[in-house]
């Protein structure tokens, strides 16, 4: 897999009730306005350690790409916080990796979209 870019967002933290919720999130696939849509939750997704081990990206890409600091990605305390989800537009013929987490704040949740990465 070859990771082009990260795409531009509108929002990147959405506010949820439960940590075993769903997300919508909606965003430009290419640049004629098309928007692609998808459902980010925790049962959905996988451990971004999964891409990692199949050696499909490395934490520096990632860092590189603006996912998040370098320090943050490799930590150990964080090692389980991002999440990804794979996800295939049908309108812009693309693929895309989502990654995000949801967290606890005081007894509210959150979940924040790390970034949106076009794949080749």
């Amino acid at each position: 897999m070859i990771y082009i870019k990260k795409i531009q967002l509108s929002k990147e933290t959405f506010p949820v009730n439960y940590y075993d919720d769903e997300v919508d999130l909606t965003f430009y696939c290419n640049d004629k306005g098309e928007k692609h849509q998808v459902f980010l939750s925790l049962k959905n997704s996988k451990s971004i350690n999964h891409v990692i081990d199949e050696k499909e990206i490395s934490y520096e890409e990632l860092a590189k790409l603006g996912v998040d600091k370098l320090e943050n990605l490799k930590s150990k305390d964080r090692m389980h916080e991002y999440r990804y989800l794979k996800t295939f537009s049908e309108a812009c013929k693309k693929q895309f990796i989502v990654i995000f987490n949801f967290k606890e704040y005081g007894g509210y949740y959150s979940c924040r979209v790390f970034g949106v990465l076009e794949v080749m």
